[in-house]
């Protein structure tokens, strides 16, 4: 029942899956560019202007650290460096809904989620100059 792929040495297919092969390649592709892409960035982080001026942490330092984290696939890790990043994605995309679907009561929405993201930043930025 199992067969050598024609072209590579050591393969072993089973004769009724060999329709996958085309798209395991681009699956295998698309997660190295992926992967490339996330090191590429990790690579690039700017440094925090504040911290390097003053010597403390801003409020969004880390944000960089856990989206690249979130990038990895990492959600506690990225929550653990900065926890308002995804309510911020969350509203960033909530609002780029409102901007095209107009929704009835939008900006209160965005305003709520707005002060929950500030109360996240204030929270965890005071968190960590205690800590």
């Amino acid at each position: 029942m199992l067969r050598w792929a024609e072209g590579q040495q050591c393969a072993l297919i089973k004769d009724n899956h060999r329709f996958m092969l085309p798209y395991l390649y681009i699956e295998n592709k698309i997660l190295f560019l992926c992967t490339g892409f996330v090191d590429w960035l990790e690579k690039k982080q700017a440094p925090c202007f504040y911290k390097s001026v003053f010597g403390v942490e801003c409020p969004g330092c880390g944000m960089q650290r856990a989206f690249i984290a979130l990038l990895r696939g990492d959600l506690l890790g990225s929550l653990k460096l900065y926890p308002a990043l995804i309510p911020t994605i969350i509203m960033v995309t909530f609002l780029a809904a409102h901007i095209f679907f107009k929704f009835r009561n939008g900006a209160k929405i965005l305003l709520y989620m707005f002060i929950i993201n500030a109360v996240i930043i204030v929270t965890s930025y005071l968190y960590k100059m205690i800590f």
